[in-house]
């Protein structure tokens, strides 16, 4: 409970709002003004950082609610002059995984705004499950650059808090990026939340989140992306521009014929007309050497492709894509044959690019 009144205090303020800490100005933050994000102040969610409200508690599996405290696909944005940036966070559960970085799993990263793209600056690394950083500006205290940080992808933040000396500022951001438009919801499983980028700004989500200039919500599940008919009518009962369903490696045959289609039904709720991309599995390096995962995974294909073909004959935006050359094939896109590296996150955002740019078409 101490962590979670530290954190509302904290968030309870407005970006923009300073406290004057010894030589350093602290700012605080209003969870209205993190992007990757459906939820409002005004929909206030279990903890301050979940990525599901408290209104799906009772509807949800436990999975779910301990997987939905993970702020994956989370940023914050705004502009400094200063030349150094001061940061403080609390983790949750101070997870570790032997296969992913602590960076990527508690800690952020940073990007600031040049000539129409975001370059990344540096990371800010966990050291506890209360950390510090301090991170060297392009600004060097001359002028205001854009700035956006990328949240853990993970585990949860209990508090958050940056500034920087008093003599500079830190501002909301002047330059609307991400776009304020209606988002691309990603729903998918363990590879969705970020496994096992190298930090938090290398997660699919994040990349095509700076790719495309406009918000991503990344419904990542480790695990668990089980085609649970709660998370559909939360999902549906929101305004999107498309949803992208990354599900596979979670789900088997039998679940696919049994929850798929109502499923659907749940994300048409008020977006009837939207476009919905299945992806079909990858053909992860594993199956090379499992020979029962590689026959499931087959079953899995077929079994998708039987039941989404009947389905897009009522439905005539909903589209199916094999992902067979998504990740090359040497297999340096994974890190254990199934969870990606970096060069598999950005492989299968170079994939996956064409096929949101053909079905963004449909805005104009």
């Amino acid at each position: 409970m101490l962590h979670l009144r530290k954190a509302y205090a904290i968030v309870a303020l407005s970006l923009g709002l300073s406290q004057l800490n010894g030589q350093i100005c602290w700012t605080n933050i209003n969870m209205n003004n993190i992007g990757g994000c459906f939820v409002n102040q005004n929909e206030r969610q279990a903890q301050i950082f979940d990525r599901l409200p408290l209104a799906l508690s009772d509807t949800i599996r436990e999975d779910l609610k301990y997987l939905a405290t993970a702020t994956s696909g989370f940023h914050i944005r705004f502009q400094t002059n200063a030349p150094i940036l001061y940061m403080e966070w609390g983790v949750r559960n101070e997870l570790t995984m032997p296969h992913m970085t602590c960076v990527g799993i508690q800690g952020f990263d940073l990007y600031y705004h040049d000539s129409n793209t975001w370059r990344f600056v540096n990371a800010a690394f966990p050291a506890s499950k209360n950390s510090h950083a301090r991170l060297t500006l392009p600004s060097m205290g001359k002028t205001n650059y854009e700035y956006m940080l990328f949240f853990p992808l993970y585990d949860g933040i209990s508090y958050l808090r940056f500034g920087c000396d008093s003599v500079f500022s830190i501002l909301p951001p002047a330059l609307e990026s991400p776009k304020k438009e209606l988002p691309i919801v990603y729903y998918g499983t363990s590879i969705t939340q970020g496994a096992c980028a190298s930090r938090p700004g290398m997660s699919l989500t994040n990349i095509l989140t700076r790719r495309f200039d406009r918000e991503f919500i990344n419904m990542g599940f480790s695990g668990n992306a089980r085609l649970d008919e709660g998370i559909a009518l939360w999902l549906g009962s929101q305004h999107a521009a498309m949803y992208i369903l990354d599900f596979m490696p979670n789900v088997t045959a039998d679940l696919i014929y049994g929850k798929l289609r109502t499923f659907i039904a749940g994300l048409r709720i008020q977006n009837p007309k939207i476009p919905i991309i299945i992806l079909d599995q990858p053909p992860l390096p594993i199956e090379l050497s499992d020979p029962q995962i590689a026959q499931e995974a087959q079953e899995k294909r077929l079994a998708l492709r039987e039941i989404t073909q009947n389905i897009m004959n009522q439905d005539t935006c909903i589209y199916l894509y094999s992902t067979d050359k998504s990740l090359g094939d040497d297999g340096d896109s994974t890190v254990d044959g199934i969870h990606f590296t970096d060069l598999g996150f950005m492989r299968y955002a170079d994939f996956i690019t064409p096929i949101i740019f053909k079905h963004l078409e449909h805005e104009k």
